[in-house]
């Protein structure tokens, strides 16, 4: 298994697409699988962190499969220029989808260290992530395990759903004038 830390203030943030960490969600892929916390990391291509990550991934496949690697294995480090495609927020980055088990929450972090807030944080937003990589071999892939979140930076949210009051406004009508 290997740890890295991914994001500082030095070699740049990272940023998160759409996370789940501050209570574990089944699935919609996959309903029959336990519930679990994720996150979405997204990284620069050109981050200075890039080479870090692919050699803890590399250290974790020589772990599981120090003889021969499956044809099949899986990279965890996936390309935003083709998994997502036609998404703004993915170009020129790569991602990594990283999970805890129910029981096993992330720690969750704003800039000040202090806990952080769901209703404060949101797709989109900008910080730094400790995960592991391990060979998970009887899905003949690398796992992401999700250790610690910490939030920095507000973002732009990366979906483009707003509130009903940014959609509607307030709209004057006179009892029974909309019939």
């Amino acid at each position: 298994m290997a740890k890295v830390i991914i994001g500082n203030k030095e070699q740049g943030f990272i940023r998160f697409g759409f996370n789940s960490v501050f209570e574990a969600r089944k699935s919609k892929m996959y309903p029959q699988n336990p519930a679990n916390f994720t996150a979405v990391v997204i990284i620069p291509k050109d981050h200075p962190q890039v080479a870090e990550i692919q050699a803890a991934i590399k250290a974790a496949a020589d772990e599981g499969w120090s003889k021969k690697k499956p044809a099949n294995l899986n990279n965890p480090l996936r390309d935003g220029d083709t998994d997502k495609a036609g998404n703004e927020a993915f170009a020129g980055m790569y991602f990594i989808t990283a999970s805890s088990n129910a029981d096993n929450p992330p720690g969750v972090i704003d800039a000040l260290a202090q806990p952080a807030e769901k209703q404060d944080w949101n797709s989109g937003d900008y910080g730094r992530v400790s995960v592991n990589f391990y060979p998970s071999l009887s899905y003949n892939k690398i796992g992401v395990g999700l250790n610690n979140v910490q939030f920095v930076l507000k973002g732009e949210p990366l979906s483009e759903r707003v509130s009903a009051n940014q959609e509607f406004g307030v709209e004057a009508v006179e009892p029974n004038e909309a019939f």
